[in-house]
């Protein structure tokens, strides 16, 4: 393992630290610890990986805050932020991955929409394709 600090390549075991029992490392050159390098994929949260995968989960089968925390037994606050840091991350995913897609159909599902204005809010002088209500549907 190399030093950190001093680039020293000769750095030896020294114990571990933390309930997770991450690995420490001293550097005989000048005295420091370290802990090797190690990607947070969920950023700055301690959570398990596993139970954030249980959260989002539930939260996208529909399960409100409320119920997914008395399910897990994790704070409100946390499966919030934890619900920022996933959205971040996605967003971040889609933007680097989604490039140069040139659809040539569009389907939504249903589609309700007024062509300018409603028609209880109609004068009579408006012309007579304004008001219609437009359905499209999917099917």
């Amino acid at each position: 393992m190399t030093c950190q600090r001093c680039q020293h390549a000769e750095a030896r075991r020294f114990g571990f630290y933390g309930r997770n029992k991450i690995q420490r490392y001293r550097c005989p050159n000048c005295k420091t610890t370290f802990t090797a390098p190690r990607q947070r994929p969920l950023g700055r949260h301690y959570i398990s990986t596993d139970k954030a995968a249980q959260i989002v989960t539930l939260l996208m089968e529909g399960m409100s805050v409320r119920a997914v925390s008395r399910v897990t037994g994790t704070h409100q606050g946390t499966i919030l932020s934890l619900l920022l840091t996933v959205g971040t991350k996605s967003r971040n995913l889609t933007n680097q991955r989604v490039r140069n897609i040139h659809p040539r159909f569009v389907q939504a599902d249903e589609l309700w929409c007024f062509v300018h204005t409603k028609e209880k809010h109609l004068s009579k002088d408006d012309p007579q394709e304004w008001g219609r209500r437009l359905h499209l549907d999917g099917n």
